[in-house]
């Protein structure tokens, strides 16, 4: 049963109390349950002792209500759903932290569930209507390169190399290799967005490559984002770490599998692809030509503008296959 399942069913039952709840995962040593309180969705955790100050240490948030609270003999933190209509939502990250918690031991769920509250409170606040047309093709390529590029050339461990949902200021960083990829569906002149200074700065790194897709979109079932994660999914289901990484790193850029019908008719062609070398004489803004009290400068680069410095793909698969 779905965690919304078990929320539909305490709610069906009626509620003539303060709180109702019921074990969420039947799994022996864990202690999280599903609750309403009122007619409020609720998760709560039951915790052995008295901690100092808990709620002072809990986060806040408009969306949530964070607290600690006594029911019968035992002490529980809950965290309380305010705003209904992120009920989807909110049950996607309670998914989550039940499928975090099957892989360990009871005496850790305290520590996992305080640890992703933050993450909660971020995504309640800017996740409600799923991923933009940009940010969807933008993923799309990072998915494409990931399964095309990386797996192909390199084994699959090297799935922890994409660092794009983590800010990281490159999509794919190595020990001396970083790769940065972009998507464009631009019609000549083609250009594309350089998020800041960092961006194409090899100040840490020995060489970057900027890896670019010209794509067109069109309306088929073919080539989906939920294919590309579902690939994904099956070519390392056996490695419980990376499928946790990939299901982490899907949520930091805030895609749920509850909005996969949205992006299931969108279909992307790679009508054309180049890599560029970037180095000294690469057209590009970085930190260390800023004069002092500018930073976070994003700009637009025209390609045509770089075409001195594209070099074949194979030159990509050469250094991957160097690491």
């Amino acid at each position: 049963m779905t965690i919304n399942e078990q929320w539909d069913k305490l709610l069906s039952e009626g509620n003539n109390q303060d709180w109702k709840i019921q074990l969420s995962i039947p799994i022996k040593g864990h202690s999280i349950y599903t609750g309403i309180n009122g007619l409020r969705r609720a998760l709560l955790i039951r915790i052995p002792d008295r901690i100092d100050n808990l709620n002072n240490k809990l986060p806040a948030c408009k969306e949530l209500e964070c607290k600690s609270i006594q029911l019968g003999d035992h002490l529980y933190i809950a965290v309380i759903l305010i705003e209904s209509r992120y009920c989807d939502i909110f049950a996607a990250l309670a998914e989550d932290l039940v499928r975090r918690l099957k892989g360990k031991n009871g005496d850790e769920d305290i520590k996992v569930f305080l640890s992703q509250l933050a993450r909660w409170q971020k995504f309640l606040a800017v996740n409600s209507s799923g991923l933009s047309s940009e940010s969807q093709r933008g993923l799309w390529g990072e998915l494409y390169f990931l399964i095309n590029v990386i797996f192909k050339n390199i084994n699959i461990s090297y799935l922890e190399s994409w660092k794009g949902p983590y800010n990281a200021p490159q999509d794919f960083q190595f020990k001396d290799l970083a790769i940065e990829v972009k998507t464009t569906n631009a019609q000549r002149p083609q250009s594309i967005k350089i998020a800041n200074e960092r961006q194409l700065d090899d100040t840490v790194f020995t060489k970057i490559y900027l890896h670019v897709y010209m794509l067109e979109t069109i309306e088929s079932k073919t080539a989906t984002l939920p294919q590309l994660i579902s690939t994904i999914r099956d070519i390392i289901k056996n490695d419980f770490k990376l499928s946790e990484y990939f299901d982490d790193s899907l949520i930091e850029v805030g895609y749920f599998d509850k909005d996969e019908i949205k992006y299931s008719n969108t279909s992307y062609i790679i009508r054309d692809y180049k890599s560029y070398s970037v180095g000294k004489e690469f057209p590009r803004i970085i930190e260390k030509e800023l004069h002092f009290g500018i930073g976070n400068v994003s700009y637009e680069l025209s390609l045509s503008a770089c075409s001195d410095f594209i070099v074949e793909a194979d030159q990509i698969r050469q250094q991957l296959l160097k690491l």
